[in-house]
Order: C-alpha cells, then structure tokens, then sequence
C-alpha cells in the first residue's frame, strides 16, 4: 500500500505555519484556539528556517496549505473578513484558485461537523453546530444522520 501523504520539506512547513500565523493575527488579535493549533504545527520545525521566497507549487501540498489557513481561521469558530482575505492574498500567491479555495472550506466544514455523525443526545445542539460553520440544514441532517465509521 503506498503513502498518499504530501512530503513537505522544512522551509515549506515553515511557510504554510507563516501563512497560518498571518490567519491568526489577521483580526488584530490571535484566538487561544488558534494558538493552539499553530503550536502543533510548529512542534518539530527549527526556529531558524525562513520561509521567505517559498511559493508552493504541488497541487497536494497546496491542498494542505489552503486547509491549513482554513482550520486556523475556523478555530475560533467563524472565518472573519480579514481572515479571508489573508487567506485568499497568501493562497493566490501560491497559484491557488477560487474554485480550491471554495472546496477546501467547504469540505473542512463539513468534516467538522462529521464529528458528531450519528448523535442522538444533543442532535439539536450538533445542528446548531452545523448552521454556525454555514452549512445549508439539509446537509446537516444528512452529515449527522450518516452512519459512523467503523474503527
């Protein structure tokens, strides 16, 4: 079985984290949450890297980049306007498109709220979880009413 997972070099880590941290000050103001989940993605990588220069042009590590911003900016649980346009000025110089930016938030919604598929105690609750990442309340239902992966 062969390994689909991007290789991502350091100063590429380096420069998706940048990006990263740039979502989370674009509101004036980094959120604990987003803290947080930059601080995973910084374990590991040398204090010294400059990511400056670093343009990503691998369709899947451009995948993980637009993601990436997304998770940060979803952190907090709402993508404000300064965050989006942080996103979309860092991920256009990446050459990424509109159409990647829409699918990538999109599916990162959704993937959110599969979470909590199959619930039955607080299903009102994990709807309401559903109408704040923006997802239209037929999805919703149909993502919570969708049978649980096996483990």
């Amino acid at each position: 079985m062969s390994d689909h997972r991007p290789r991502v070099d350091a100063r590429t880590a380096a420069a998706i984290t940048a990006g990263m941290m740039a979502v989370a000050l674009a509101d004036g103001e980094a959120h604990p949450h987003e803290l947080a989940l930059l601080a995973t993605f910084r374990e590991g990588l040398p204090d010294d890297i400059d990511p400056s220069g670093v343009v990503i042009t691998d369709p899947t590590v451009r995948r993980v980049l637009v993601r990436s911003l997304f998770a940060v900016a979803l952190a907090d649980g709402v993508v404000g306007d300064a965050e989006r346009e942080v996103i979309e000025e860092i991920a256009r110089a990446h050459g990424a498109s509109r159409a990647l930016l829409d699918a990538e938030e999109g599916a990162l919604r959704r993937e959110m709220l599969a979470t909590f598929r199959g619930v039955r105690h607080g299903r009102a609750q994990a709807e309401g979880i559903g109408a704040a990442l923006g997802l239209p309340p037929d999805e919703v239902r149909r993502i919570l009413d969708a049978v649980p992966d096996e483990a």
